[in-house]
């Protein structure tokens, strides 16, 4: 009695003898089809045929494809590109103002001149990059050695109404800053009168038609309204809040010192600050 193992290996021996004994005739019966033809017909018909029809490209021809498919890709997908134009601008330039300026004074490249009224400019005066002297509504005139920083405003930057033009004597609203002045970086000013050696500090504004002593001081962020009148020596600082300068008052040594101070940074813009004047007086 044999063993189930035993049972099994007969069975599989017994099954590869039955399949060597057709081999000889499929191998017969396979090469009488191919010698008539039959086969390549039956490779044929099972090839699909999207399979015939593509074929592998060589490597010189699947890279001109290639670049041929991506030229052609860029010209359909560029878009017409608006010829360069040169932006021109269609405004005149603003006209110079008369101006009547020393030529010793010094006017920064961008400092400016604006108005049709005259301009008057003392000798050694100095003009800051970006300072504006505006003659709008009237003439302006800046003293000798008077310093006009960066960014401040001298003159009326409006035409107004108009009716104090007779009272001016000059066809407009005068603003007039006595010799050596300071005026800082942002202040405005369009007081009538600034008196000699006054020093108006950052970003204060003076208002219209004002009058202001000699050797007063308009400290940062001051404001005084148009045509208020403050005194010699006096000292305005936080909400329109004013003192006098008794030391000045009382010792003339310091106006004297303060006096040289201001020739020697005179002396020292001169040397630091390009002039542009002949913008202004060709």
């Amino acid at each position: 009695m044999l063993s189930t193992g035993a049972r099994l290996a007969f069975e599989v021996l017994k099954m590869c003898l039955l399949f060597l004994s057709y081999v000889p005739a499929v191998w017969n019966e396979f090469m009488k089809c191919l010698s008539q033809g039959f086969v390549q017909g039956w490779l044929e018909a099972a090839t699909p045929t999207s399979a015939k029809q593509i074929s592998r490209p060589s490597r010189k021809e699947g890279h001109q494809k290639a670049v041929e498919q991506v030229g052609e890709t860029e010209m359909s997908e560029a878009k017409p590109s608006r010829p360069a134009s040169k932006r021109l601008s269609t405004v005149p330039a603003a006209p110079k103002p008369p101006a009547n300026i020393d030529p010793s004074v010094i006017i920064a490249n961008h400092a400016t001149l604006a108005g049709v009224f005259p301009i008057t400019i003392g000798p050694q005066a100095v003009l800051h990059p970006y300072a504006k002297v505006v003659a709008v509504a009237g003439p302006v005139e800046i003293g000798e050695g008077t310093v006009i920083a960066e960014r401040a405003v001298i003159g009326i930057n409006d035409e107004g109404s108009g009716k104090d033009d007779e009272d001016a004597g000059l066809g407009g609203r005068f603003v007039m800053l006595e010799r050596d002045c300071i005026i800082e970086s942002g202040a405005q000013v369009a007081a009538k009168l600034v008196g000699e050696g006054t020093f108006i500090d950052a970003f204060a504004v003076v208002g219209e038609g004002c009058v202001i002593g000699k050797f007063c001081k308009i400290l940062p962020h001051a404001r005084i309204a148009p045509n208020t009148v403050i005194e010699d020596f006096t000292i305005v600082y936080g909400q329109n809040k004013r003192r006098k300068d008794t030391t000045a008052i009382s010792d003339p040594m310091i106006l004297e010192l303060r006096k040289a101070a201001h020739r020697k940074q005179l002396k020292t813009l001169q040397m630091l600050i390009p002039s542009n004047l002949a913008k202004w007086t060709t």
